[in-house]
């Protein structure tokens, strides 16, 4: 599969962001909802840059550094929440098979 520059580019500056943050614990004993928080924040931090309105004037350092820190508390989110097991789905046929069992 072909890698989109862009988006090599922004992982890499994602990478960048958490490798300055190795001496933390990490995320995986974080709650998912404390990383919600944390994400809101972030978008929050984003949101400000652009309040001037006029985006002539606007950082772009500051947009892509809130856009990454925007980009990793997803990215955490996605990673924890992949690591949980999914119930198993059960589809209509044998739940209604199961329910007339108990009966």
């Amino acid at each position: 599969m072909k890698k989109r520059k862009s988006v090599l580019w922004f992982a890499n500056q994602m990478e960048s962001v958490l490798q300055e943050n190795d001496n933390k614990d990490g995320w995986d004993d974080c709650s998912v909802h404390w990383l919600l928080a944390r994400l809101t924040h972030e978008v929050a931090e984003l949101q400000e840059v652009f309040a001037g309105g006029d985006l002539d004037y606007v950082s772009h350092e500051r947009v892509i550094e809130e856009a990454v820190d925007v980009a990793n508390y997803a990215m955490m989110i996605a990673d924890i929440i992949k690591k949980i097991p999914r119930p198993q789905k059960r589809d209509s046929v044998t739940g209604l098979i199961d329910s007339i069992r108990v009966s």
